[in-house]
């Protein structure tokens, strides 16, 4: 017999059942019954409008101190050699980072000129409403979960 380190009796925590995952990281963010999906009101249009603004600003800036990191070092720069390696791991590192930023500052840009035309909101892939949720937590969404899911699924 081998010992779990849990008492005899007590449930196995990989096979007990969680509806919202482990209760030490609190309610859910998002459950199923917050995809209630309906046309964005021009009060939550123009918060989330805000909202993208300011990441847009934000990622811009960090993306700029990226560029900044991300210079390549002087060959005839008068640094040791560990002190130039350090340096060439924050530049790749830079690099790295600012990719993603760069991803995540196009989707943002994207969001807001969907706006425009007034199709901030609608799922690009079935053309229902996003729930407002879903914006909420992720403002740059071009799909509802439903066809988000079937994407990541496919993948």
């Amino acid at each position: 017999m081998t010992w779990s380190g849990e008492p005899p009796g007590a449930p196995n925590p990989s096979t007990a059942r969680m509806p919202h995952g482990p209760s030490c990281l609190g309610p859910p963010l998002w459950s199923p019954e917050d995809e209630v999906a309906e046309s964005l009101g021009e009060s939550d249009r123009e918060d989330l409008r805000r909202v993208l603004e300011a990441s847009k600003r934000e990622i811009e800036a960090l993306l700029e101190v990226s560029r900044e990191g991300a210079k390549p070092v002087a060959a005839d720069a008068p640094i040791g050699r560990l002190t130039r390696m350090d340096a060439m791991q924050q530049q790749s590192m830079a690099k790295a980072t600012s990719g993603a930023d760069d991803l995540r500052l196009r989707q943002i840009v994207a969001a807001l000129d969907r706006m425009q035309p007034g199709e901030y909101g609608d799922c690009l892939a079935c053309g229902e409403p996003i729930a407002l949720a879903r914006l909420r937590a992720r403002p740059e969404a071009t799909r509802c979960v439903r066809c988000q899911s079937a994407r990541e699924r496919r993948s």
